[in-house]
């Protein structure tokens, strides 16, 4: 029952993430790398932004919806706040290399569940198409084998700005 009711929260979460208008704040559309627990890689579109990340023994497909503000009344720099959710797949694990995602060994038919926020702070300045970032993704999650945990997630991030 649990594992259906935690199935059902992530689909609508990304069902809601999708549906929602997009709008982004100096740019359109992005590509990108995240460096951090759940390094990997990340497009955004509008308020979407996706991330495909990888772990030592795993990877990761994240759908958040992304709100912008301006920080410090500074054009170029961006508050990033938002909520979505994610499905991890294990591979056999290692303890020590999970990321955040407890000290387990993990057998090649875990698969996680959990929801996500985001928070942090972006800089685009106006003569390059790059935007720099620092920010958390926090995490809860709940696995296949009834394990429950979480962690902050931090990253840096670049992103090439398409349009």
């Amino acid at each position: 029952m649990m594992k259906k009711i935690i199935v059902s929260t992530f689909i609508f979460a990304l069902l809601f993430t999708v549906s929602n208008e997009a709008k982004a704040q100096n740019y359109n559309t992005a590509l990108g790398l995240r460096f951090g627990g759940t390094s990997g890689v990340t497009f955004d579109k509008g308020h979407f932004e996706g991330i495909l990340g990888f772990w030592g023994n795993g990877f990761s497909v994240t759908a958040l919806h992304v709100n912008y503000a301006t920080a410090f009344e500074t054009p170029e720099l961006n508050w990033f706040y938002g909520y979505g959710g994610h499905v991890a797949f294990f591979n056999n694990g290692n303890p020590g290399n999970n990321y955040g995602r407890g000290d387990r060994r993990y057998d090649d038919s875990t698969v996680g569940f959990g929801v996500d926020g985001i928070i942090g702070l972006e800089f685009k300045p106006n003569e390059i198409p790059f935007a720099f970032s620092f920010g958390l993704k926090p995490f809860l999650e709940i696995d296949t084998n009834g394990n429950f945990y979480g962690a902050p997630d931090p990253a840096i991030g670049i992103k090439y700005i398409i349009n």
